[in-house]
């Protein structure tokens, strides 16, 4: 099914059926083209953050997988609800307004940043800084198994992940893409500790190329945005292999 995008607002929005937005370019294929092939027939898989809005449509929900998208700030939830909607995908997509954190609160946030908005650390102030709650990972996945997880909080992951043990500690959980690109020092964050806790858990950085459906170690600091985590590799592997194929944004993956 082509895959649809809801332009937000201010922006020219085609609604029609007839006129459907390609999701991904092919700059997006290597990081959007794992998910299908590793979720499919279907698996839960877990999302927050801008992103994840991609991941859910070109992913999860767009081949049947239960999907679960977190979004903090309420015009990019609004957009998200359209997104979800414009692409008949209520049914498999669950959409919660709320940030992630390490416990249960309250944070706030930029809003006017556009893709770079984030939670304000101690020494930022913003007139226009919105509050939001937040909550834990393990509390909002409750009992069930999300077999991926993609996050982008433009530096926040420590915290986040530090509200996800059982998530993390759970086998079921083969593969993360996480962006680590230095904004955790904001925080205070040191992103080498997150490689170390993901090499404890067992999992490997890898480079994913899509169109022959192959993993490959990749440096865990190598540039170049997104770093995909996976654990388990001889199932991943095998799903990667077996997986039926796809389209995206008119590429057969």
């Amino acid at each position: 099914m082509p895959l649809r995008q809801r332009r937000l607002p201010g922006r020219p929005a085609r609604h029609d059926r007839r006129h459907r937005q390609p999701l991904c370019r092919l700059a997006r294929i290597r990081g959007h083209g794992l998910p299908p092939a590793l979720l499919a027939p279907g698996g839960p898989v877990r999302g927050r953050g801008r992103q994840c809005r991609l991941l859910h449509r070109a992913g999860g929900g767009g081949i049947g997988a239960a999907c679960l998208s977190i979004e903090p700030l309420p015009q990019a939830f609004a957009a998200l609800r359209r997104n979800i909607a414009v692409n008949d995908m209520g049914g498999r997509v669950q959409a919660l307004n709320l940030g992630l954190a390490s416990q249960p609160g309250v944070l706030r946030f930029t809003s006017r940043l556009d893709t770079v908005n984030h939670v304000l650390s101690k020494e930022e102030d913003h007139a226009d800084a919105v509050e939001v709650p937040v909550r834990t990972l393990d509390e909002v996945v409750g009992d069930a198994s999300p077999a991926l997880l993609k996050m982008d909080v433009e530096g926040y992951e420590t915290e986040v992940l530090a509200g996800a043990q059982r998530v993390l500690a759970n086998p079921a959980l083969r593969a993360l893409i996480l962006e680590l690109n230095g904004s955790g020092r904001r925080y205070g964050f040191d992103e080498d500790a997150i490689r170390r806790q993901l090499r404890d858990l067992g999992f490997t950085a890898c480079a994913y190329r899509p169109f022959e459906r192959a993993l490959t170690p990749r440096a865990e600091t190598a540039a170049g945005g997104n770093t995909l985590f996976a654990r388990d590799l001889e199932y991943v592997e095998n799903r990667l292999r077996t997986a039926p194929a796809f389209r995206v944004s008119g590429w057969e993956l």
